[in-house]
């Protein structure tokens, strides 16, 4: 997805199953996000049953958060734009959330722990959550300004080059006419 602004009422069901495998694939999900509004639990990305044990969703919560199973992390970012990274790792129950802290110094990592395996058939959903029963709620007001799934684990080098982009320094000249 490029620059998909969110109403509030619509969604992109992309058909995408990440987590069909389970534990055994490793994937990697690079989203560029600003919520426009601080309504709690409304949706960005979503690829999670309704039970909330398997997959995870990028929701409002205080800020861009990351919610793997029962754990969660917290960007504290309101509504400033923010890049997260999810990284899966194949055979591991775990997942690495990257952010960018646009609005601070440094990037953030963190890994949300589980102690069961994940598999799931819930499709990847932009801009909302999917119950299992096909209904949507929570949806998102704002833009996802990029969101791009790669099939292989990028590893933690790119994952937080990927996030701290905004911060690299370029030197440029400026000639007289």
């Amino acid at each position: 997805a490029n620059e998909l602004k969110l109403d509030g009422a619509t969604c992109v069901d992309t058909g995408i199953q990440l987590l069909k495998s389970g534990i055994s694939d490793a994937w990697t999900v690079v989203a560029d996000v600003t919520f426009s509004d601080t309504t709690a639990n409304q949706t960005m990305i979503c690829c999670m049953q309704e039970d909330g044990f398997m997959g995870f969703k990028l929701k409002y919560s205080g800020g861009a958060s990351v919610q793997w199973g029962t754990t969660s992390y917290n960007s504290n970012s309101t509504t400033n734009r923010e890049i997260m990274v999810i990284r899966h790792e194949a055979g591991s129950r775990n997942v690495t959330v990257y952010s960018s802290k646009a609005y601070e110094n440094s990037i953030d990592t963190q890994t949300l722990t589980k102690s069961i395996d994940t598999q799931s058939d819930s499709t990847l959903v932009l801009g909302a959550n999917k119950t299992d029963a096909g209904v949507i709620n929570d949806y998102a007001k704002g833009t996802i300004h990029s969101c791009r799934i790669w099939y292989g684990d990028l590893g933690d080098t790119d994952c937080r080059k990927i996030v701290g982009w905004s911060r690299e320094t370029y030197l440029f000249e400026v000639g007289g006419f």
